[in-house]
């Protein structure tokens, strides 16, 4: 098990006020833990908005990227970790995951649909791109 500690900041102020949180279960009969870090998982309430989120750290690839199976496998996991929250949460409809994927700094992912379609009880009215 890994020394290191996994949660949320957030801002009561803004509305923003936590419901529930805990760390994944592990089951014991396996033979692998399905993820190196135990995923935290807590529910919100924003604004009347309800949501569960999920931090995940998955495994580096290592210095010679001795560790790549490992991490395929916990990226593999994911989908089974969002059916595991799903059957957990029953009602839930939104579920966001937010983590550390080990991804190189370059890594664009997903930049240019957020852009095209950001919404988001997080983001105050009339903010922009570039700053408001």
């Amino acid at each position: 098990m890994s020394n290191e500690y996994n949660g949320f900041l957030y801002d009561e102020m803004q509305g923003v006020v936590p419901v529930s949180s805990t760390l994944l279960a592990m089951d014991k009969k396996q033979k692998q833990k399905p993820f190196t870090r135990r995923p935290c998982i807590a529910t919100f309430k924003i604004s009347g908005f309800d949501c569960a989120l999920v931090s995940v750290h998955l495994k580096a690839t290592g210095l010679e990227n001795e560790d790549i199976g490992r991490l395929q496998a916990e990226i593999d996991n994911i989908p089974n970790l969002i059916e595991t929250i799903r059957t957990a949460l029953p009602g839930e409809n939104y579920i966001i995951l937010l983590g550390d994927f080990n991804l190189s700094a370059d890594t664009k992912g997903q930049c240019d649909v957020v852009r095209e379609g950001l919404s988001s009880p997080w983001i105050p009215k009339g903010w922009t791109w570039g700053g408001s």
